[in-house]
């Protein structure tokens, strides 16, 4: 579907990468991305690219980043859904944001949102959630979601305790670094 999609706008422009991770994966995308949009999506199409069309719609109603919100996530554990939960409510504690999903891949962004925060060492680890903390204007639609290549999850329990901690310090070293910043200090 990607592929039809860009074989009719020579603008549009895919980029596949290794397996490096989901995060590290996206930020890569995000340096070498020119577009004034700015679309991210998992190969598992867990929120397909049938929502594409549904984002660029709200974008234009004068957002900076819309996120899809995966409103059924069929065959998720209980331990997963009470995990994820948890990590929407510190996510948006930390962005000052109001979101349902923010580890959800499928996002579009302005181009010039992302161009103006790269520089921010304090996001590269997960740029595509915590940009969010800088702008005010984001928003979400529902996805529905259905794996379209079934498969099962990468991650092991130990492998998600070890992202959550990733997660945690990153976000405690981006409000290091804010609250630096507001005190004059580099």
């Amino acid at each position: 579907m990607l592929q039809d999609i860009q074989n009719g706008h020579s603008n549009i422009k895919i980029i596949k990468q290794k397996h490096i991770g989901q995060h590290p994966a996206l930020f890569e995308g995000f340096k070498v991305a020119k577009g004034e949009i700015i679309i991210t999506m998992d190969a598992d199409q867990n929120a397909g690219p049938q929502y594409i069309p549904g984002l660029l719609d709200k974008l234009n109603q004068g957002y900076d980043i819309v996120v899809s919100w995966r409103v059924s996530r069929l065959g998720l554990g209980l331990i997963r859904r009470f995990g994820s939960l948890l990590v929407n409510r510190y996510t948006n504690f930390i962005t000052g944001t109001r979101l349902h999903d923010h580890a959800c891949s499928l996002k579009v962004f302005r181009g010039q949102l992302v161009k103006e925060n790269l520089h921010r060492k304090e996001l590269r680890r997960f740029f595509g959630i915590f940009i969010a903390r800088y702008t005010n204007r984001i928003s979400e639609i529902k996805a529905l979601s259905n794996y379209k290549y079934s498969k099962n999850s990468s991650f092991t329990f130990k492998g998600l305790l070890l992202l959550l901690f990733d997660f945690i310090f990153s976000s405690i070293n981006m409000r290091y670094r804010n609250i630096l910043s507001r005190i004059g200090r580099p």
